[in-house]
């Protein structure tokens, strides 16, 4: 990795999904509605650094980079915890900064503390958030307000000195952008797809699949558009690598309703980089019982697998999907789902049929046709355990919860909601065991909504160890949560 400083620190490879952009910052004082977004618990900066400069080049614009044009009254205050030694901090309402910038996400980095106060975000002029950064104690060095962009084009993204009495101040410790991924080089191919023909190429990619030995990295033509209208099998494949380069896969035409543009069956050690999978739904995000199990990735046994910078659009069934073959295999064990967009899913964006070991993180799911993420145990040897979904972003239309949890049976332990952030949906959640059946050890930590609905927002039934707090839910009236015939209940903080 490298590091330039512009006060401007340059770090090669961060972490993300989505396709560079153009955008322009400031910190605008603006009227408009208050939308709460906590910062208790914010990410610490060199943590998202670090997991951007991974994959991805970063881009550090310290205080005192010319790129930031200061509006109102700013000081400087010091601290040799802050990234740059120093912060400029303003307690004016309407005090604003903009920066100009190139990159596929942006976060501004600054402290939380008890003098601290709230600002205003807004993208092209229009409202998305606000971000209040008084906690209990100091902390220096957080990442405040993170957002990353699918398409490159021209931004501008202001943060607004509210003036909070009795605390109105705002600090700007650093903003960080982060840009194009790294190219893998042409060296790290094993072996290389066939050239993109525009017809159907599912038998050809299938045979050079199957053609590399396990332990293989097989690469797809850089930008390649491959048509594939069939499935693309790894039947119990190990240690292989997938590179797209940027290039789609995808459906031209829809199949029997079990098709799916990935199956991986009893398959280990699997990784997934850099790449467009795209179904053949014609009206993204509606469901389609006939097509319902058409998925992008249709995951069963097998384990050691990740999914990374890859964006799956417009599925007739689930985004990803995680299951056991309906109890011919062992669950599914050990998955990583990061820095991946979901959008156009007929079904769920994510389910989970019977898992356990998998952490989904810096994901943006929006556009599904029934719930946002879903752990739905079809029958008694189903379930999840140990299922992680954090740091993530859930944008309208959902069609139904942003989270679930019912199904028909199964178990369901360890599992942990944190972190979460939706747009234009209510907080919607459920998670409520069957007859004869209960959930064990669940915990919905530090989500938040901009959309206000009337309570209760989030539903709990025979849960023993559940944790509802710090989760920031705009009501219009009721409560926030229904708990029913549940033990060890923790439900404060929101």
């Amino acid at each position: 990795m490298t590091h330039r400083v512009d006060r401007v620190a340059i770090v090669r490879r961060p972490l993300d999904w989505l396709v560079a952009g153009i955008a322009s910052i400031a910190l605008v004082a603006a009227a408009g509605p208050l939308v709460a977004v906590s910062a208790s618990t914010p990410t610490p900066a060199r943590t998202l650094l670090a997991s951007w400069a991974s994959t991805h080049s970063v881009t550090t614009f310290t205080e005192t980079s010319q790129r930031i044009s200061y509006h109102g009254t700013w000081t400087t205050a010091v601290n040799a915890a802050y990234l740059g030694g120093r912060v400029r901090a303003s307690s004016q309402p309407g005090a604003r900064a903009t920066i100009t910038f190139s990159g596929t996400g942006i976060s501004w980095i600054g402290p939380i503390g008890p003098t601290l106060g709230s600002a205003r975000i807004y993208l092209d002029g229009r409202l998305v958030g606000t971000v209040n950064t008084q906690a209990a104690r100091f902390s220096p060095a957080r990442a405040l307000f993170t957002m990353t962009f699918t398409s490159m084009r021209s931004r501008t993204l202001e943060i607004v000195d509210v003036g909070m009495a009795g605390h109105p101040t705002v600090a700007i410790d650093a903003i960080a952008v982060r840009t194009k991924a790294i190219a893998t080089p042409a060296a790290a191919c094993t072996t290389t797809a066939p050239a993109a023909t525009g017809s159907n190429q599912t038998a050809a990619l299938q045979a050079w699949i199957d053609a590399a030995a396990n332990g293989a990295t097989l690469c797809f033509q850089r930008d390649g558009l491959y048509r594939s209208d069939g499935i693309l099998e790894l039947d119990h494949r190990s240690d292989l690598t997938f590179l797209g380069q940027g290039a789609t896969i995808f459906a031209a035409a829809a199949a029997t309703d079990n098709r799916r543009n990935w199956w991986l069956n009893g398959s280990t050690g699997i990784r997934f980089r850099d790449m467009t999978i795209k179904g053949a739904n014609p009206a993204p995000g509606t469901f389609d019982e006939a097509h319902q199990y058409e998925h992008g990735f249709w995951i069963d046994g097998g384990g050691s697998i990740e999914i990374a910078d890859v964006h799956l659009l417009n599925q007739y069934g689930d985004g990803i999907y995680l299951g056991d073959r309906d109890g011919a295999l062992d669950w599914t064990d050990g998955i990583h789902i990061h820095d991946v967009t979901i959008s156009g899913a007929g079904r769920n964006c994510i389910a989970i049929v019977a898992a356990r070991n998998v952490t989904v993180e810096r994901v943006l799911l929006s556009g599904c046709g029934l719930h946002a993420f879903d752990i739905e145990p079809n029958a008694g040897d189903g379930g999840a355990d140990g299922i992680v979904w954090r740091d993530s972003t859930v944008r309208a239309p959902i069609a139904e919860y942003v989270f679930a949890s019912n199904g028909y049976g199964g178990t369901l332990t360890n599992i942990r909601v944190e972190g979460v952030k939706a747009y234009g949906k209510a907080f919607r959640t459920t998670v409520q065991a069957q007859p004869g059946y209960r959930f064990a050890n669940v915990a919905i930590i530090d989500n938040s909504s901009d959309t206000a609905a009337n309570g209760p927002v989030m539903l709990f039934k025979s849960v023993d160890g559940l944790a509802v707090t710090g989760n920031d839910q705009p009501l219009t009236g009721g409560s926030l949560a229904s708990v029913i015939d549940s033990t060890s209940v923790v439900l404060s903080g929101n």
